[in-house]
Parts: C-alpha cells; sequence; structure tokens
C-alpha cells in the first residue's frame, strides 16, 4: 500500500505522539487518503501521486503539491481521525477505552476543544489544497480528468471545506 506520507512526517509535523503503535497509524494514514484526500484530488491525480512515489517519479510540480498542500492536510485529517481511534480499542467483548497508568485521560469537553480546532486546521489545510489546484489546473491536468465509466472513480470534489463549528451532545 502506497502512503503520501510516512509515520515519521506524520509524527515530525503534527501532534501525534511517537508512541502511537504503526499499525494504528497505518491504518489512519490510509483511511484519511482514501476518505478525505482523494475527493479533494479526484481519483487520476490520486493515483498519479500514488504511482510516482512507487515509481519514484514524481514531477517537481507534483513534490511541491505533496510536500507543501497534500502532506500538511493528511497530517490535520489523521490528528482528527486519531482522536477516537487512540483512546478506544475494539475488541471481542466490545469497545472500551484503553487505560495507561503513566497517562491521565481528558475529559470530554477537552477533547471536543481539540476536535473542534483540528477541524479547523483540516478545512484550512483543504481550502489550501483546492485552492492550490484550482489556482494551477494547467499543471495538475488530472485534477480535472474524470472517466465517469469508472464506477470506482471519484471526481474531484472542488469544494472547500467551510468553517463550521461542531458539538457533541453528552
Amino acid at each position: 500500500m502506497v502512503q503520501l506520507i510516512d509515520i515519521e512526517s506524520l509524527s515530525a509535523f503534527g501532534f501525534i505522539h511517537t508512541n502511537i503503535n504503526a499499525q494504528t497509524l497505518r491504518a489512519i494514514i490510509t483511511r484519511v487518503q482514501d476518505l478525505n484526500v482523494e475527493p479533494v484530488l479526484g481519483t487520476p491525480l490520486f493515483k498519479r501521486l500514488k504511482t510516482g512515489i512507487k515509481d519514484n517519479d514524481l514531477t517537481a510540480d507534483e513534490n511541491k503539491l505533496l510536500q507543501e498542500y497534500i502532506r500538511p492536510y493528511i497530517v490535520a485529517c489523521a490528528e482528527r481521525r486519531a482522536i477516537p481511534h487512540t483512546s478506544l480499542q475494539i475488541r471481542d467483548k466490545g469497545v472500551g477505552q484503553a487505560t495507561d497508568q503513566n497517562f491521565q485521560r481528558s475529559e470530554i469537553a477537552q477533547r471536543n476543544e481539540l476536535s473542534d480546532q483540528i477541524d479547523k486546521d483540516m478545512a484550512f489545510y483543504s481550502n489550501k489544497l483546492t485552492g492550490d489546484l484550482r489556482d494551477n489546473k494547467d499543471l495538475f491536468p488530472l485534477y480535472n480528468e474524470y472517466d465517469c465509466d469508472k464506477s470506482e472513480d471519484l471526481k474531484a470534489s472542488g469544494k472547500t471545506n467551510s468553517y463550521k463549528r461542531k458539538f457533541s451532545i453528552l
């Protein structure tokens, strides 16, 4: 599985602690790529970037897009996805909270505040990424390419995220 960011970069550029196991982080990165990044880029550009990483033949423009726009968006999305997935565990007897003797869990209000801030970060980086793609359509022709005959392809949304406030009911 080709990933657009490695675990070391995810930890280095974000707030995710290095003590989270690699398997969990790989799953988070995969879900973020599939659920957040591909819909913004569209399937053709998304696949091209993954192929470019695998074959080590990214263009300078693709590399800049990846480093300056896509990876910061992935980091913010991964942080958001990590909040529930690192504090809760799915086990054979149900879903429960993970505990550690050297760790004190935050309150729901604190987690909601963190989630709200990360949601704003995600929206900012999504807007920045979408804006760059729109401004540089000539550099990324695959951004607008879409084959409606391929049911697995996603058309680039072309939409930016709003800074809508999210809340939870206790």
